[in-house]
């Protein structure tokens, strides 16, 4: 069988979903990469993965200039002639589908997260409803990563009875990211801050309570790993940004491929995000037996047992983390560590990756392709 996967990044399906690719190739399927070209493009196409590249703005808001994807698609569709298409993110979701629908293609999509737009209702919001319910009518199933996404979805009609199905966002590899066992040394925390420096993850929160922190304990560190530069309206400016930098309140990484040393190396995860699908940098650090702070909110609050794993907080309360910042790094060591242990056992029970896989295999059985 030919399986179509459509992304708005290779980086989307090499971060989190090669497990899947390999599950689907074991089972004799052929394997389609539908995405615009990026840095992991050729890691991905060197594991067997035909890849076709497609043009596409992926942070354009023009729905009228993003409709010229449902053409691209369809010819693309026409070309590898796939029997099943999977899509993931805004954008192929909603062209990608539409595309399959017209040319009567089995489609299985996973809302991994409404993004920004969704925060802040605007004209482009009113767009996005429309062609969500044009594009998930005959989708043959819906994943969705939140009871709360799945919920929205619901309420507007987008979805029907039976048609979607919650999964634990897109799986941990538990057998990746472990650690044999992990040491806290409380007297130099290190804190640490995984996403896009954009203001919608909550980093202007996290840089505050920082500094705020530093302010009291100069030992307690605080690293942030993410790109800037991202075409967002949320989007942090570098030099908003770099006062943080230069005074020391933060050491930051723009980019690494080896996140696994970062969670090893560092003790406490935070992200005071206004609103996720499902967090992947806190299941990781989750896996990784770190204890957790995040805001209560969909695509986070699912992570966090508060008060057992970690602390929960309230949405762009600069107060609020740094209450629960102050009461964390008072804590013992044994509690810590308890509390990471808390985390792995959380992410074993609720999030690994074989449970996702699972739900894709029992789909493609009941389409009887």
């Amino acid at each position: 069988m030919k399986i179509a996967i459509l992304c708005n990044t290779s980086w989307n399906i090499f971060n989190f979903r090669m497990n899947l690719i390999k599950s689907f190739q074991e089972n004799n399927h052929e394997i389609f990469l539908i995405a615009p070209y990026d840095d992991y493009t050729e890691v991905i196409t060197s594991k067997d993965v035909v890849y076709e590249k497609i043009t596409m703005n992926i942070k354009g808001k023009n729905p009228f200039q993003d409709l010229l994807l449902i053409n691209r698609y369809i010819k693309l569709f026409k070309k590898i002639k796939p029997d099943l298409v999977l899509t993931f993110t805004i954008k192929p979701t909603l062209y990608g589908n539409i595309a399959a629908r017209l040319l009567k293609i089995k489609v299985i999509s996973n809302i991994t997260g409404l993004g920004t737009i969704f925060i802040k209702p605007s004209f482009s919001t009113y767009i996005a409803a429309i062609l969500y319910k044009i594009a998930l009518a005959k989708c043959h199933k819906v994943f969705f990563q939140n009871h709360t996404d799945y919920r929205f979805f619901r309420r507007k009609g987008f979805i029907k009875n039976g048609q979607a199905e919650i999964v634990p966002g897109s799986g941990i590899d538990v057998d990746k990211f472990k650690i044999s066992s992990r040491k806290v040394d409380i007297k130099n925390l290190k804190i640490l801050f995984v996403g896009r420096i954009i203001k919608d993850k909550g980093i202007i929160e996290f840089l505050e309570a920082a500094r705020f922190i530093k302010s009291l304990n100069k030992n307690v560190l605080f690293y942030v790993v993410g790109k800037m530069g991202y075409n967002n309206r949320t989007a942090v400016t570098e030099n908003e940004f770099k006062t943080y930098v230069d005074d020391k309140t933060i050491e930051y990484f723009n980019h690494t491929d080896d996140i696994l040393s970062i969670y090893k190396s560092t003790d406490i995860m935070i992200l005071p995000s206004y609103r996720e699908g499902m967090s992947r940098a806190l299941l990781e650090a989750a896996a990784m037996n770190m204890p957790l702070i995040a805001t209560n909110v969909p695509g986070c609050r699912e992570i966090i047992d508060d008060g057992v794993n970690g602390y929960l907080v309230k949405v762009r309360s600069v107060k609020d983390l740094s209450f629960k910042l102050k009461k964390i790094i008072e804590l013992s060591e044994d509690d810590l560590i308890k509390m990471g242990d808390e985390s792995r056992k959380l992410v074993l029970n609720n999030f690994s990756e074989k449970i996702v896989i699972g739900k894709y295999e029992n789909e493609i059985k009941l389409i009887g392709l």
